[in-house]
């Protein structure tokens, strides 16, 4: 395996190396033929006349991407297959003389939508403290996993000293750093949320284990210095890679119930968050916080102050956020709920003033009508005591009362 081992030492990338061992160890078990055993076959074919032999590998590749065609493997699995295969001999010099249609073809996109605030809110509902800081750093800064395993405390501008470096004094705090895909520079920040969970899972790194886990390890006390990684091992003193950042948050995501969320979500929110055309932030400043490539008609642009930067994303921090940040958040909650109520008591108010006001106005026909009937029976009696045969009949009858 030691020709294996010198060939992926010499992919540049942590997970280009991981992806082409796993791909080409499979091509390998495939054919049934170690990675020695391939290389040493591949020197003699090439020394042999046999124009059959010569093309032994190339006929075999060719094979095992329509076998995987034909179980259904992904246009991304079969292209990771063929230039694993292809990368292995050509790091030796016994080059794969492959066909341009050999390669596999095709269009592979597959949409990373943007997480939203209430699966954010989800998932930090069901972290511990290392989920949580990882989370709100993701969120906040819209950096790649690959760039998030290799920070260090150096990348955080800032003074030395840790507690200093997250001082609330500070916020927006910046992030710079080279991009090992692109190979650009970025220029990110760290807001509130992020900076706050931090400091608590920083002091708990200071701190370490109180206990065993279940396999009995634990974790001593860690001194933080620049050079510490800001995110290491949960068990261990060494930085986390990128895999396992992945593999963190699709743990979370399953914990939290939810579907179709992945780390890079947390990248397209920062994007789409400061997209948002009421924030007014060029396209090329979001490119440069990113570590994205500029295009051409980008490179005037390319080139805003830190201040301008850090002024851009501290306007966009309330876009970002996604829990209270203060009190007067809270306040401000608390008197829409007062405002809610008000105005539910003045509508019910007003119902009852117009059931008030079409009582008033029966009662004030009946009075009329007691009022007419008054007026009718006085007009009777004043006609009957105007007759004298009415009068003697009643001076009669009060006679026999006495």
């Amino acid at each position: 395996m030691a020709v294996l081992d010198d060939w992926i030492s010499g992919l540049r990338r942590e997970n280009t190396r991981r992806a082409y061992r796993r791909c080409f160890l499979q091509f390998s078990g495939w054919v049934g033929l170690s990675p020695d055993e391939m290389l040493s076959k591949r020197s003699v074919d090439l020394r042999n006349g046999d124009v059959q032999e010569n093309h032994y590998f190339e006929a075999r590749l060719r094979e095992y991407m329509a076998n995987l065609e034909e179980h259904g493997a992904g246009l991304s699995v079969m292209q990771m297959s063929y230039n694993s295969v292809k990368s292995f001999f050509d790091s030796y010099g016994v080059t794969l003389r492959m066909r341009r249609r050999d390669a596999p073809k095709g269009e592979y996109y597959k949409p990373v939508r943007p997480i939203t605030k209430s699966e954010i809110r989800a998932l930090l509902a069901v972290s511990d403290i290392h989920e949580r800081a990882l989370i709100m750093l993701l969120k906040d800064t819209g950096l790649a996993v690959n760039e998030v395993s290799h920070l260090t405390l150096q990348n955080l501008q800032g003074p030395s000293n840790w507690r200093d470096l997250l001082d609330e004094s500070r916020v927006p705090i910046p992030v710079v750093g080279i991009r090992r895909k692109t190979n650009v520079h970025y220029h990110t920040f760290l807001g509130p949320e992020c900076v706050d969970a931090l400091r608590h899972y920083f002091e708990y790194r200071e701190k370490g284990t109180q206990h065993l886990d279940s396999k009995g390890r634990g974790v001593p006390a860690e001194p933080l210095t620049r050079n510490s990684p800001v995110f290491r091992c949960k068990t261990m003193l060494k930085p986390m890679p990128s895999h396992q950042i992945t593999l963190l948050v699709c743990y979370t995501v399953e914990k939290a119930g939810l579907r179709n969320v992945s780390a890079h979500s947390f990248r397209r929110f920062f994007e789409t968050t400061l997209e948002q055309p009421e924030l007014g932030i060029h396209p090329a400043w979001i490119k440069r916080m990113m570590g994205h490539k500029l295009g051409v008609q980008d490179r005037a642009y390319s080139h805003p102050t830190d201040k301008q930067l850090r002024e851009a994303y501290q306007q966009a921090i309330p876009f970002l956020s996604v829990q209270p940040r203060h009190v007067d958040e809270m306040r401000i909650r608390g008197l829409e709920e007062v405002v809610e109520k008000e105005r539910e008591e003045r509508e019910r108010f007003r119902e009852e003033n117009l059931e008030m006001r079409g009582q008033v106005k029966e009662l004030r026909a009946q009075l009329d009508h007691i009022a007419e009937s008054r007026r009718e029976t006085d007009q009777i009696m004043d006609r009957l005591f105007q007759d004298d045969e009415f009068r003697a009949l009643i001076q009669r009858k009060l006679k026999q009362l006495s």
